[in-house]
């Protein structure tokens, strides 16, 4: 059934947003607190460093108003004992992350001061593995730690498993830690589980209600603000052109561009990396059909000074494009998704911010603007991005995620924020949500609506917006 749900509390009007995120907003790599290692092993960290997370959570609150930090599962439990072991032995931690994110590091919990190298992996639920380190021998016990050549990035909803094999030495061990369906939270992350490795695997299976404290260093995703995506900051264009541009070339690359006006992407497999359309828009449906494997990198499509925007459509449109890391801000439409049946495939938007803004006739039209609107659209997936539609009393618009039964296919959600609207969030189509987050009273109706019987997965919440952090209010059920 189709769900609206109204909030009753006063609703005060602000673009908060880019404020919030901007505050929030730094670079993750200045804060790993285990730095990268070219050469593929990463850097080794002193066995008694700590993670910033294993630091008293009295703490957390004002990390949190800079930059998330890198946190692991075990913050405050350490082991009780430790077993010998005569053989090499694989040993792990089955968990899972509430948000999506990235694992820096991986480290374990040693009792006693490591006599010799241990080799640390990361796997799906399913044994595939992810990324793997070489710990070298320590002379002293507690945290043992190295960062990863590469960050992983993991996914909600999805399982994973951090092991580790000691070769014929002490295991660090509390047991029961698992015991009767325990599970232990540390901020997104949830461990479910112990596993064991019997003789000579590399992947542990078997079950256990014991911890062995194998670890991540886990870093949440950080929100695109204004100022984050798009062209990065005191870009410089090496080519500016005045009018449509127009890309004929399958395959090409075009960086460093600034077009004044419109550009169309008239063949397959087009890459855009940092381009700014000023005044203007991106389209990839030239003629029949749109064109196919379109990838935007840091890309910005911004109104002009002083424009007037009465009568634009779509900033970027139409299908079979990746939108990563894109601004589109001061338009009336944002992203369009569409042209299934003329052979438009699905749309990818990650990491990226719309802002959208009434159009300067508003008053004297129907205006139904949309941050990201689906009509007639194929599969549509949304990752960490960041949706307003800032309206008036007299001009609301419609939603700044737009995506009703409207020929569209499906949709894959997992970290949205929207702010504004007449209602913030409206789906009348099959797929899941995950990590969905409405500001408390932008909407002047309420902060969803939704088709709820056609969803395999919903998690969604009201937020407040206090001091640089989003701050929950309450859970938004779905039916």
């Amino acid at each position: 059934m189709t769900h609206a749900l109204t909030d009753r509390a006063p609703r005060r009007r602000r673009h908060v947003l880019t404020v919030l995120l901007a505050v929030a907003a730094v670079a993750v790599g200045t804060q790993l607190l285990l730095g990268a290692d070219p050469g593929g092993g990463g850097a080794a960290v002193a066995a008694r460093a700590p993670l910033a997370a294993d630091t008293p959570s009295s703490a957390e609150p004002q990390a949190a108003r800079t930059a998330p930090a890198a946190y692991g599962i075990w913050r405050k439990a350490k082991p009780r004992a430790s077993d010998r072991r005569t053989t090499a032995t694989t040993v792990g931690t089955r968990f899972r992350p509430t948000r999506s994110g990235r694992v820096t590091a991986l480290r374990f919990y040693s009792v006693r001061a490591p006599q010799a190298a241990v080799r640390m992996r990361l796997f799906t639920a399913g044994g595939r593995r992810l990324g793997q380190v070489r710990i070298p021998r320590s002379g002293a016990a507690g945290w043992q730690a190295r960062a990863l050549a590469r960050p992983v990035a993991l996914h909600t909803g999805r399982t994973y498993v951090v092991s580790y094999t000691v070769p014929g030495r002490h295991v660090s061990r509390r047991g029961n830690v698992f015991a009767k369906g325990r599970v232990v939270r540390s901020g997104a992350l949830v461990a479910t589980g112990a596993r064991v490795a019997t003789h000579g695997q590399s992947f542990p299976t078997r079950s256990s209600t014991s911890a062995f404290f194998a670890d991540v260093a886990f870093v949440p995703d950080v929100l695109p603000t204004e100022s984050t995506a798009g062209v990065p900051a005191g870009w410089r264009p090496k080519r500016t052109v005045n009018g449509t541009y127009t890309v004929r070339t399958p395959g090409a690359v075009v960086e460093d561009l600034r077009v004044n006006g419109g550009l169309e992407v008239a063949a397959d497999n087009v890459t855009l990396r940092r381009v700014e359309v000023v005044g203007g828009w991106i389209g990839n449906w030239p003629g029949r059909t749109c064109t196919t494997g379109l990838l935007m990198q840091q890309v910005s499509v911004v109104r002009a000074p002083g424009q007037k925007t009465a009568g634009l459509g779509a900033a970027i449109s139409t299908g079979g494009y990746t939108a990563d890391r894109v601004k589109i801000d001061g338009f009336p439409e944002g992203f369009r998704v569409g042209g299934k049946p003329q052979g438009c495939g699905p749309v990818v938007v990650r990491d990226s911010y719309a802002r959208i803004t009434p159009p300067n006739n508003c008053e004297s039209v129907d205006w139904h603007g949309d941050s990201l609107q689906g009509w007639q659209g194929n599969a549509l997936t949304v990752r960490n991005s960041v949706l307003i539609l800032e309206g008036t009393r007299t001009c609301t618009g419609t939603s700044p995620f737009f995506y009703p039964d409207q020929g569209n296919t499906s949709v894959d959600i997992d970290g949205l924020l929207v702010e504004g609207g007449g209602y913030s969030f409206r789906l009348g189509t099959r797929g899941s949500v995950r990590n969905l987050e409405v500001v408390a009273g932008s909407y002047w109706f309420g902060p969803f609506t939704a088709d709820c019987s056609l969803l395999s997965t919903w998690d969604a919440r009201l937020v407040r917006l206090v001091d640089g952090r989003r701050v929950t209010v309450r859970k938004l059920p779905c039916g």
